[in-house]
Order: C-alpha cells, then sequence, then structure tokens
C-alpha cells in the first residue's frame, strides 16, 4: 500500500503471509515470490 496509514497493516499481512506461506505450499514460482517479499519487507 502506498498510504502511510496502512503501513502497520502492511507489515502486519507480510507477516502472517510468511508464517502461514509453508503450509499453504503453493507452487514453486509463487513460493519464491513469497519468500523474496518476506526478506525484502522484513
Amino acid at each position: 500500500s502506498l498510504s502511510l496509514s496502512l503501513s502497520l497493516l502492511d507489515s502486519i499481512i507480510v507477516l502472517l503471509l510468511c508464517l502461514v506461506s509453508p503450509f499453504i505450499l503453493p507452487p514453486a514460482l509463487l513460493w519464491d515470490s513469497i519468500i523474496n517479499f518476506c526478506h525484502q519487507s522484513l
């Protein structure tokens, strides 16, 4: 999100995605994207 007011919400969403992604087991390409997104965001 571009809005600063949503930065905390975005952080929470990213953290949740990083936590639940190993259990969802998405396709390899999406998996790599999630990992990269987590590393960039955290």
